[in-house]
């Protein structure tokens, strides 16, 4: 985006913000930073400031979806054996135990009047977060580790879940 025209009233209107929210259209589409200017020196100090602190490269939170697949022998009231498989129903063994299970519950299918051979496939989703870079060059996970905001693990910089820089909590007030 290019920079955004300001006309007297805008300028008077801009001025009025709060710091929160002008910050968030510093962000998002404002490039013209003499603005800044405008505004009393405190809010300008603040804003330039916080404008330059930011986590880089900020890649925002994603849903994932896995989808997982298992060969399932049970009998009337669900117990049984479960072994991984992939998408063509073959089974994977993490070890001898569980091949020589499976091969025990494909000999004894009496055993398994619930589901005997049968390819179930589970899903789950979850939320992954969303991370960038930190000054230092480490990668930040956002996440709510205290009063929504997170450390960096290498410098110890806070971020808030926008990935702003914070000042250290023991200065926050409540």
């Amino acid at each position: 985006m290019g920079a955004v025209p300001f006309t007297k009233t805008s300028r008077e209107y801009l001025s009025k913000l709060t710091v929160d929210i002008f910050l968030f259209l510093v962000y998002t589409n404002i490039k013209d930073i003499e603005i800044l200017n405008k505004l009393n020196n405190s809010q300008s100090l603040y804003i330039a400031e916080r404008v330059v602190n930011m986590l880089k490269n900020i890649i925002q939170r994603t849903p994932v979806e896995i989808i997982e697949r298992s060969i399932e022998f049970t009998d009337k009231d669900g117990c049984g054996f479960s072994f991984d498989c992939d998408e063509n129903g073959t089974p994977k063994f993490s070890c001898d135990a569980a091949k020589q299970n499976y091969e025990y519950a494909m000999a004894h299918p009496e055993f398994f009047t619930g589901q005997f051979n049968k390819v179930v496939i589970h899903k789950r989703k979850y939320i992954e977060p969303a991370h960038g870079i930190c000054r230092c060059g480490e990668d930040v996970t956002l996440y709510d580790e205290y009063q929504g905001a997170c450390a960096c693990p290498k410098c110890g910089k806070w971020y808030n879940m926008y990935g702003q820089e914070l000042i250290d909590p023991e200065y926050w007030e409540d």
